[in-house]
């Protein structure tokens, strides 16, 4: 008998870790380009608008610590529900 994938299940964390890095690298690239443009651009309307886009990538970047966090407790919660599953008779092997 095969047990069906879960959600939050320890498969799913390679994938969540790669999603992060992901993130954090765009996140990090936008920053160096918009940082770049600041430092070029000698139009003030420009700079302003190139400051906030720096600013909401900083505010962006602050909620990584969060994500991480949540996606941590989806995997413990999927984990703890697998658990209770197997324990239940509902998993595991025939």
């Amino acid at each position: 008998m095969q047990v069906a994938k879960r959600k939050g299940s320890l498969n799913d964390l390679p994938t969540s870790a790669i999603m992060i890095g992901g993130l954090v690298i765009t996140v990090s690239m936008v920053v160096l380009v918009l940082i770049g443009m600041n430092g070029s651009t000698t139009v003030a309307s420009a700079n302003t608008i190139i400051g906030k886009g720096i600013t909401a990538m900083g505010t962006y970047a602050d909620w990584f610590g969060t994500i991480v966090i949540v996606i941590i407790a989806v995997v413990i919660l999927g984990l703890i529900g697998g658990f209770y599953m197997v324990g239940r008779g509902h998993g595991g092997r025939s």
